[in-house]
């Protein structure tokens, strides 16, 4: 499984690394939408599609709901059924997800478990 982090500004970055020195995992990709790093919402497209092409699933994780990179990302998603979308993350959440991600696990019922896991750990 392949996770995207893309925010406003530079807090994707600071997620990945929290997860990085957390548990260790690599298989992130951060985009600081807005930024040197990633100008315009159009430059994510090549890396998006490579994850894509890897017919593995990728969870695409936004910071705010409605906003400019969530409408961006899920109208990106539309064509790919191994891509899905949460938005309003916090670190629990994807800490959860990917600690209790199983290969033979339906992803959208491991992502909805997740979930109400991170809402009661507020």
């Amino acid at each position: 499984m392949n996770v995207v982090i893309a925010t406003h500004g530079k807090f994707a970055e600071g997620i990945k690394d929290s997860i990085s020195m957390l548990i260790g995992y690599t298989k992130i990709s951060s985009f600081c939408c807005f930024t040197d790093q990633i100008p315009d919402l159009e430059s994510i497209n090549n890396h998006l599609l490579e994850l894509v092409s890897g017919g593995e699933d990728v969870i695409v994780f936004t910071d705010i709901m409605g906003g400019s990179v969530n409408t961006y990302m899920t109208n990106f998603i539309r064509n790919y059924e191994n891509i899905h979308i949460i938005a309003g993350f916090n670190l629990p959440l994807i800490l959860e997800i990917i600690t209790s991600f199983d290969e033979g696990k339906d992803i959208k019922e491991l992502v909805e478990e997740c979930i109400s896991k991170a809402k009661n750990s507020i």
